[in-house]
């Protein structure tokens, strides 16, 4: 029985001894496994870390190259500011000694000139000979007079500083005047000038201002005619006929002369541009005349159009407010400079 028991107790013992033994194998090769597990995390940690070091260095580099572009471009900047404010100062400069000049050469001009005008009229009341001769005297020098007058009339409408003093006239008196400058030109081209009027019609303007204006579009008219007529029409305009706030007036001179294409008369708002280099050389004149009238209308509060067919001739049509606004000399703070453009 004891001998049994001792049996017994060594089969258990040998049995509970080797399933120790197992369970420490398994829980080495566990311990082993977790420990590779640990190492591989460890390693892929470092791999990110290494790949967030290189991704965070990358992006400094380009932070600072993007700063250092910025820089530049602030730089560059910086100078062509500078650049174009002298390049300004400079044409500023040059428009104002542009200005002075033609405004004391137009004045130098001017003396001569109504000196011959003068003398050539008191000429033409006393001479019985030689009427036709010093009939063209007196008109070129008259022409002259008007084109020195233009440019002194543009280089004050460039530069702004110029004055407008309404007064109450007749329109229809400024009309005949303007045709009467205007009737050499017209006999020696052939034409026939018809002046429509509407009777009495009466305006509070610029009369310097209207003078040139009816001058220029009248002469204008009568020089690109050939055998043709030449009509002057004046009337009053509804409100809000070209945006007029006011009743209006409406003025249109109409020709029969070569005409313009679309382009042609964009280049002829333009100073000292007429409709193109042959018209120059056939035509006299400084093509100054619709680029003042424009300038002047424009100041007036008014608007220019113009309508033309090559070849079957031309109508200038203004829209001006019948009372005018005065106007100092000098330019106010919201001011255009330019009314020519």
């Amino acid at each position: 029985m004891a001998t049994f028991l001792f049996l017994l107790f060594a089969i258990v013992g040998g049995i509970l001894t080797a399933g120790a033994g197992t369970g420490a194998v398994l829980f080495w090769w566990r311990l082993r496994s977790v420990r590779a597990q640990l190492q591989a995390a460890e390693a892929r940690s470092l791999e990110d870390r290494s790949a967030r070091d290189l991704e965070n260095t990358a992006l400094r580099t380009s932070l600072t190259e993007a700063t250092d572009a910025l820089a530049v471009e602030r730089a560059s900047r910086a100078a062509l500011e500078a650049e174009q404010s002298d390049w300004r100062a400079l044409e500023l400069a040059l428009r104002e000694s542009q200005e002075a000049f033609l405004s004391r050469m137009s004045h130098e001009l001017r003396t001569p000139l109504n000196a011959v005008v003068g003398y050539t009229e008191l000429l033409l009341e006393e001479a019985s000979e030689h009427r036709a001769d010093l009939e063209r005297i007196r008109v070129a020098s008259a022409n002259l007079d008007a084109l020195v007058t233009s440019v002194l009339d543009l280089s004050e409408l460039q530069s702004g500083d110029f004055a407008m003093r309404p007064e109450a006239m007749r329109l229809e008196e400024l009309v005949r005047r303007a045709v009467d400058a205007s009737r050499f030109s017209a006999d020696q081209q052939a034409n026939q000038i018809e002046v429509l009027v509407e009777p009495e019609l009466a305006v509070c303007l610029d009369r310097r201002m209207m003078s040139s204006i009816l001058f220029h579009l009248v002469s204008n008219a009568c020089k690109f005619t050939m055998k043709g007529r030449v009509t002057i029409q004046a009337r009053s305009a509804q409100p809000n006929l070209g945006g007029l706030p006011t009743d209006g007036l409406e003025i249109r001179v109409s020709d029969t002369g070569i005409g313009m294409t679309e382009r042609q008369i964009q280049a002829a708002f333009q100073p000292f541009s007429q409709a193109d280099a042959s018209a120059t050389r056939r035509y006299d004149g400084g093509g100054v005349g619709l680029a003042v009238v424009n300038g002047f209308v424009r100041a007036m509060g008014g608007e220019v159009s113009v309508s033309s067919t090559p070849g079957a001739g031309a109508t200038v049509t203004l829209l001006l407010p019948k009372q005018g606004r005065y106007r100092d000399e000098g330019l106010g703070d919201d001011e255009d400079t330019m009314l020519l453009r």
